[in-house]
């Protein structure tokens, strides 16, 4: 039996492809266990796990890692400070103000007789 590490909760396609197996067939799997999902759908360990047991697998849970959520917070908060210092040198501007409506084409050709063609 194989093992693999599945995180707390992932999508379906995400399982499907840890099993190495078509999202499909795992959906069916899924079915059969009384869980509708789409492929994009996450869903939980259990449920994973239970997939994954039917496919032959041994199940383990992956251990969070706080370390990256730190530096994908940091990063993110590195980013806002650099756009915040990109938009800085941006001036106000008046909106842009756009009328939009029918044009009555009879109108336009009687008004078109009296005014002088350029």
């Amino acid at each position: 039996m194989a093992v693999i590490e599945i995180a707390p909760s992932l999508s379906v396609r995400q399982l499907a492809d840890l099993l190495r197996v078509s999202a499909i067939d795992v959906i069916k799997r899924l079915m059969k266990n009384g869980i509708m999902a789409n492929i994009n759908q996450v869903i939980n360990y259990e449920a994973a796990a239970a997939v994954a047991a039917d496919f032959g697998y041994q199940v383990r849970l992956k251990p969070r890692t706080i370390r990256r959520s730190i530096s994908a917070i940091g990063e993110i908060k590195r980013h806002q400070r650099l756009q915040d210092e990109e938009l800085g040198g941006l001036r106000p501007r008046p909106p842009v103000v756009t009328i939009m409506g029918h044009v009555n084409h009879v109108r336009l050709d009687f008004w078109m007789l009296f005014v002088k063609p350029m």
